[in-house]
């Protein structure tokens, strides 16, 4: 299998990328931002690139692919106040997620329907949203922003798992909690939450990992269109 993770310049996705090559899986990194875990840069605004990239990547490797998708760009907020730090200079963060995940799942029905042309072995593929709506920044207050557009990706995800289940895709979204990235990351954050004193579970990113290793390997028919819900993650 194919894995590739879109956001892979950011803790979640970088950390991701780490797991895989570790476990010496094929993995490949996109982002908006080079870095060492980024194979590929991507513009999110320029989903016919997008698309014609993804399919660049995917179609030489003749096997399943895993599109992961953990891709906000924060580096383009901007603000002063508690509202205005979720106001994106140039673009609405719900439409760019929307369409950016739409791009990749057209990329992956694309895939497929060129092989079935070519009477090529049509393998099961799976697009995984992952995006916890907590943030340990700003006191722990939400942005109003962020949480709908994973509740935004949430839907499209239901609707694109009716849409690309007889092609062979299964389409589904973790939602975790606040992630640490390691011991002392989680140590950080339980200290933090004992002062504000919020009760919120800590998803550390390898039970991330092992998340979507499971739902990417399942043969289960019935593991489509889900939202797996990870230590007080954004339920249905």
């Amino acid at each position: 299998m194919l894995y590739l993770i879109f956001g892979s310049s950011g803790g979640l996705g970088s950390n991701l990328v780490k797991f895989f090559k570790k476990d010496k899986k094929n993995v490949k990194g996109l982002d908006i931002s080079a870095s060492a875990y980024t194979d590929y840069l991507i513009d999110f605004n320029d989903t016919k690139k997008l698309i014609s990239l993804v399919k660049e990547i995917c179609l030489p490797y003749e096997m399943a692919i895993c599109c992961i998708y953990c891709a906000i760009p924060n580096n383009r907020i901007r603000g002063g106040d508690i509202l205005e730090n979720y106001i994106i200079k140039e673009n609405n963060l719900i439409t760019l997620q929307f369409n950016s995940l739409l791009a990749i799942a057209c990329a992956l029905e694309s895939i497929q329907d060129m092989n079935a042309e070519k009477n090529s072995k049509i393998f099961k593929s799976n697009l995984i949203s992952i995006g916890s709506v907590l943030s340990n920044k700003v006191s722990l207050v939400e942005s109003p922003l962020y949480p709908a557009s994973k509740a935004a990706s949430l839907s499209l995800i239901k609707y694109l798992s009716l849409k690309l289940s007889k092609k062979q895709i299964n389409c589904n979204t973790i939602s975790p909690g606040l992630m640490a990235r390691n011991e002392k990351s989680k140590k950080f954050l339980e200290d933090r939450l004992s002062r504000f004193k919020k009760n919120i579970g800590i998803t550390n990113y390898e039970e991330i990992y092992q998340t979507i290793i499971y739902i990417s390997n399942s043969n289960l028919n019935s593991l489509r269109g889900k939202n797996i819900v990870l230590d007080d993650g954004l339920g249905d």
